[in-house]
């Protein structure tokens, strides 16, 4: 059985090429390498996070200017539906002194029509004096002669 042993075993010159230090040495480079290929990875995968971040900020940047904007124009509209109210105001005020003055015009036209059937009818009545008045007239100088 040693003798099966001792053939499965290597060779003395490979032997020494595996010496406990080389194996350390051998598993140190072994460690740094790899940890050295993890370090390169992670440093890789940092730019990527480091990349979507800053895109990230520049949308933020970009979202706080919408939020301002959307701010002033909600800013201005308020304003304007202020100013739509007062003018809204002022058009009933307005309107309601037009129908007003429009009352007091059809009433003055109703008392010029009212005036004018006064005057025509003072002026038939002059006329109808002035005739009278000159029949008189006439009648007194016919009495004279």
């Amino acid at each position: 059985m040693s003798s099966l042993k001792r053939k499965d075993r290597p060779s003395s010159s490979l032997s020494i090429s595996n010496s406990p230090d080389e194996k350390r040495t051998k598993a140190e480079a072994d460690k740094t390498s790899k940890t050295s290929n993890t370090m390169e990875a992670l440093d890789a995968k940092m730019d990527a996070i480091m990349k979507k971040l800053e895109k990230l900020d520049t949308i933020e940047t970009q979202l706080k200017e919408v939020h301002t904007r959307m701010a002033n124009f909600e800013e201005t509209i308020s304003s304007l539906e202020s100013e739509v109210k007062d003018l809204k105001k002022q058009k009933k005020k307005l309107k309601k002194k037009v129908e007003e003055f429009e009352d007091s015009l059809q009433y003055n036209e109703d008392d010029m029509s009212g005036i004018k059937r006064d005057n025509r009818k003072l002026e038939s009545d002059v006329s109808e004096l002035e005739k009278q008045l000159m029949y008189m007239e006439t009648y007194s100088r016919r009495e004279n002669l």
